[in-house]
């Protein structure tokens, strides 16, 4: 699992500990040294201060950075464990682990519930998401670019993306959960 810093900040120890020494050592060193090390610690701190704000930006952020980090623990518990049965990977069990740890296991029908609703809506989730609520979210953009996200949308099959948008929606609301969803169909979502 990540450190704690990483999961509440967006950026790790290694990171913070760089930009104590860079700070300390501008600090204590003369001249030519102390520029460096004036520069070295900025451009750390310009690059935590953009990672903070990539991975709290938004609500739709602060969801799909840890459940991604979430979903990369629950696949690789998955993979050692399919191995070890001599099976596949279930990107099912998968994502049901995800939403079980990011709903909470008292909501174990809630999840459930979602996961096959998700596999049997698969991108049309996110299409209906996008033609019901674009028009709030999405004021600027032209109907042609809508109807190319609808069409792309239509065309996501499961995956921890599409329990990420449902836990947005179910958490934030439709509009926090269509943003999430251009922003994914878009390629932004990172």
């Amino acid at each position: 699992m990540v450190s704690d810093l990483y999961w509440r900040m967006g950026f790790g120890q290694i990171h913070a500990g760089l930009l104590i020494i860079s700070l300390i050592a501008t600090f204590y060193s003369k001249g030519t040294f102390r520029f460096l090390f004036a520069a070295v610690a900025i451009i750390l701190l310009i690059f935590a201060w953009y990672r903070y704000q990539r991975w709290n930006g938004t609500p739709w952020r602060k969801v799909h950075g840890r459940g991604m980090l979430l979903y990369a623990s629950c696949a690789g518990l998955e993979q050692a464990k399919a191995t070890s049965e001599g099976r596949r990977f279930s990107i099912e069990n998968a994502c049901y682990d995800l939403a079980e740890k990011m709903c909470g296991q008292d909501k174990i029908l809630e999840v459930m519930t979602m996961i096959g609703d998700l596999q049997d809506e698969q991108g049309l989730f996110l299409q209906d998401l996008i033609l019901t609520n674009f028009h709030y979210v999405a004021q600027k953009s032209s109907p042609d670019s809508i109807h190319a996200l609808a069409q792309a949308a239509e065309s996501v099959k499961f995956g921890p993306h599409l329990v990420i948008a449902n836990i947005i929606y179910n958490t934030h609301g439709p509009h926090e959960a269509t943003r999430y969803a251009i922003a994914l169909l878009k390629g932004d979502a990172h």
